[in-house]
């Protein structure tokens, strides 16, 4: 009799114990993907497709890039305008009047297409005056500076230098 006694007092026990759901493990959890997420996230919402040979120069500014036109020169003198091939300096290392009339012309196309776009849409931002240069960091300054004075001379006003964080 007392055996079973004990034997009820003890499945009582054990409906009326039951634990609360532990919710601390899951906080932990939730908590650290929350972190990491907002460590991963980026303002910018221009993608940038740099190729292989472009050793891009490190900077520790941490400003955003604005859509607008991308110009890439590379060691070896290649030169992509919005990733694709345009033109190479050649041998000579130097710009022609003939190079620099064939990059003026193509980006006072690119700038006139941006415009019209910016014309027919409401909310459109304004790209037609925004420049993204990506230089390799062993190029000489006067190619950057001819670049600068080619963009300029075809009407771009903002220039933004794309680099890397160390």
């Amino acid at each position: 009799m007392l055996k079973k006694r004990f034997i009820r007092q003890r499945t009582r026990r054990a409906q009326k114990e039951t634990e609360p759901l532990q919710l601390n493990s899951l906080m932990d959890i939730l908590t650290i993907m929350l972190v990491f997420l907002i460590m991963n996230y980026t303002i910018s919402e221009v993608e940038l497709s740099i190729p292989k040979n472009i050793k891009i120069p490190e900077s520790i500014s941490t400003s955003y890039v604005k859509k607008g036109i991308t110009v890439q020169m590379s060691d070896d003198l290649e030169l992509w305008v919005n990733n694709s091939p345009l033109l190479q300096l050649g041998k000579a290392r130097k710009w022609t009047v003939e190079l620099r009339g064939q990059l003026e012309q193509e980006l006072r196309q690119i700038r006139k297409r941006l415009e019209n776009i910016r014309m027919r849409t409401l909310d459109a931002q304004d790209q037609a005056n925004v420049i993204n240069l990506i230089m390799d960091k062993n190029l000489e300054y006067t190619h950057l500076k001819e670049l600068m004075d080619i963009s300029s001379s075809a009407g771009y006003t903002e220039f933004k230098f794309i680099v890397i964080e160390p």
